[in-house]
């Protein structure tokens, strides 16, 4: 197990040097990005991973994606981590719009706020009733980090965004 875990580590940082550099390809820009997603999250199993390419106004954005579901209670986590390095204009607007104001919303059933995680403006939105929640962070002017947990409480949410390396994402961003 350690030894699959050093392989995964060292073609990561391998593929991110070839992301850094400019001179990988799409597929390397992919798995580098895929080698951000959790492993393992406590109490639950990666049911499901993939990662692809998406178009917003005829501009190719990279996103990696997760599903865990836990080993009892059927709660699961889904991760998402954007690579927006070739948004502009709009399209950045729409996906990052939350970030440009501070909020905090609450009432019977949650809440929904703006917060700082590790430096970068985030937002968390939990539901009481529904036991569904979402952590959603910009790192660096560039990536999108979002975790949405249901029928979970928001503490297995936070922790699961504690599993994403934000710090590697920033330095992915700015090329050191």
């Amino acid at each position: 197990m350690v030894g699959i875990l050093k392989k995964r580590w060292i073609i990561s940082l391998l593929l991110s040097g070839l992301l850094i550099s400019g001179c990988g390809s799409k597929e390397d820009n992919q798995q580098v990005l895929k080698g951000f997603l959790p492993t393992e999250l406590t109490g639950m199993q990666l049911k499901d991973s993939s990662v692809g390419i998406n178009q917003i106004q005829d501009t190719d954005i990279v996103q990696a994606e997760a599903e865990y579901v836990a080993d009892s209670g059927g709660g699961s986590i889904y991760v998402t981590i954007t690579d927006g390095v070739n948004l502009s204009g709009v399209a950045k607007l729409a996906l990052t719009a939350w970030t440009l104001k501070d909020f905090n919303r609450e009432n019977d059933n949650g809440y929904e706020r703006s917060i700082k995680y590790k430096d970068y403006n985030a937002m968390e939105k939990y539901d009481n009733n529904n036991r569904e929640g979402v952590v959603r962070v910009y790192v660096a002017e560039r990536f999108i980090v979002e975790v949405e947990g249901n029928q979970v409480n928001m503490d297995a949410v936070k922790q699961a965004v504690d599993k994403i390396d934000v710090e590697k994402l920033a330095a992915l961003a700015s090329g050191s």
